[in-house]
């Protein structure tokens, strides 16, 4: 009777120290599990990305779009580190939630996001203030496996290690009512410190040929700020038309009607095959 006594001292004892090296009440357990691990990330692309960019200097930016498709890292990296010269301190980040999962039309997460280079924090005051207006809601197990989101985090933490990021994916099946007014929404976030990014990709499935022609009728859209021509793209076109509209929508409130082309290629162009099927991506950058 006496050792098994002993025995239940000494697992006491030892729950007792891991309770007290972990915040005493156990909070430090709860918030070791508040975070992602980031599940996409190509380290081929990413550091051919960053190798390859070479910006000494950019004019500021308030929005724009990149794409999640990580084969092309340099576009990516091109845009982060475009913003990282004005040192914002809050990316709010939108795409497409390609799965449809989850109960709302925006979901976002209060966690925070588990890179190589770091932990990127959440802007907690924003998401819950999103959360509070109705507009969105928090779902973490979807947001962790969502790569349009995911897969900018590493990026991001690389390039403007301060910010903070708010995390929102769109359902294709929002109304325009609502994108009108979770945009309206966003925009009254905006100050000197904060980037608007969509994070979509565009032409999918085609021939490279076929990819830039379809590009080109997109862009023309685009130039228009043609919602709704846009809205009825299909994924020939656009994988989430309803993410740029929330970007274009909250760029035009603010009173930015023209933006900057940088960077439109496909995967079929960058790997030199004109005849695998393709995505296409473009960078774009509305400037303060």
């Amino acid at each position: 009777m006496k050792k098994y006594i002993v025995l239940f001292c000494i697992l006491f004892l030892f729950g007792a120290i891991f309770l007290l090296e972990n915040g005493g009440s156990g909070n430090g357990v709860q918030e070791s599990l508040r975070h992602h691990k980031v599940k996409f990330f190509e380290e081929e692309y990413f550091s051919k990305g960053v190798n390859e960019t070479d910006i000494a200097s950019s004019e500021k930016i308030i929005g724009g779009v990149v794409p999640h498709h990580l084969l092309q890292g340099f576009i990516i990296s091109d845009f982060f580190k475009r913003a990282s010269f004005q040192n914002p301190k809050t990316i709010i980040l939108i795409g497409p939630n390609h799965k449809e999962l989850g109960n709302c039309n925006v979901l976002t997460s209060e966690f925070g996001w588990d890179t190589s280079f770091g932990r990127l924090q959440p802007d907690e005051v924003i998401i819950k203030d999103l959360v509070k207006s109705g507009m969105a809601c928090i779902d973490e197990n979807v947001l962790e496996d969502e790569h349009s989101v995911a897969g900018l985090m590493p990026y991001i933490k690389y390039y403007t290690s301060q910010a903070k990021v708010v995390p929102l994916i769109i359902s294709s099946i929002i109304s325009k009512d609502d994108v009108e007014k979770f945009s309206k929404i966003l925009s009254s976030l905006n100050n000197s410190s904060t980037v608007f990014v969509a994070s979509v990709d565009f032409s999918h499935y085609l021939k490279a040929p076929e990819a830039r022609k379809k590009d080109k009728e997109t862009r023309v859209v685009l130039e228009n700020f043609n919602y709704e021509k846009l809205y009825s793209l299909g994924n020939d076109h656009i994988d989430s038309p309803k993410s740029i509209g929330i970007l274009f929508k909250i760029m035009q409130s603010l009173g930015k009607n023209k933006f900057e082309i940088l960077n439109n290629t496909n995967s079929g162009d960058l790997l030199k095959d004109n005849f695998i099927p393709t995505t296409s991506y473009f960078e774009i950058v509305f400037y303060r």
